[in-house]
């Protein structure tokens, strides 16, 4: 995981494909010789404040998520299948459930290497010990769910999906980060849910 950047646009941008080296919101991009086209999910301003309470709780202050989380990643997307907005006909209800599916997914793969600090990883050694049949998404809560978010930009470039099915795809992502928006307590970030690590602990991270 990389430190939170500065960004200095306050509206909410899912942007589809674009080829590299066209420039967009976001800045300058470099064309590679792939040809590939470039994929941008970025944060709700609302949702920016608790990615960088993350950040300098784990990373400055050397605390830890109270784990397994109060409200797990598996809660918060069930409980967004069953929002009633999401439940009125039965397309809206299979492309919430897809993309339910493929978050959940998303985050079971990619946790343990892309979605952790250094300095937790030691406590993801322990979890898998303590809970060997527990998929991660079980486990983990609204904060690392926030960090899937800014890996999945670069994920999707990379995805066999069309333009056509991949800006429907992103559609609904939208949604699903407006909705959290809504309400930034629906990730259940609480500074209150982080501990200060043991002595014991910071000499296995540090």
């Amino acid at each position: 995981m990389q430190p939170p950047a500065k960004r200095s646009r306050e509206r909410v941008r899912i942007q589809g494909r674009r080829p590299r080296g066209s420039r967009g919101d976001a800045g300058d991009t470099k064309q590679e010789s792939t040809g590939r086209f470039e994929v941008q999910v970025n944060l709700p301003k609302s949702l920016r404040p608790l990615f960088v309470q993350d950040w300098e709780l784990v990373t400055l202050e050397k605390k830890l998520c109270n784990l397994p989380a109060k409200i797990t990643v598996d809660a918060i997307l069930s409980e967004y299948a069953t929002f009633p907005l999401n439940c009125r006909t039965r397309d809206k209800r299979y492309a919430v459930c897809g993309l339910v599916a493929m978050v959940k997914e998303y985050f079971n793969v990619i946790l343990s290497t892309q979605l952790l600090y250094d300095f937790e990883r030691p406590q993801y050694a322990e979890l898998v010990v303590s809970y060997p049949s527990c998929q991660m998404s079980q486990l983990y809560g609204g904060a690392h769910l926030l960090r899937l978010f800014q890996k999945l930009g670069p994920m999707f470039t990379c995805t066999p999906l069309d333009d056509s099915s991949l800006t429907v795809l992103l559609s609904h992502l939208q949604d699903f980060l407006e909705y959290l928006a809504s309400s930034p307590s629906l990730l259940f970030i609480d500074a209150d849910d982080y501990e200060l690590a043991s002595e014991e602990y910071l000499e296995v991270a540090i």
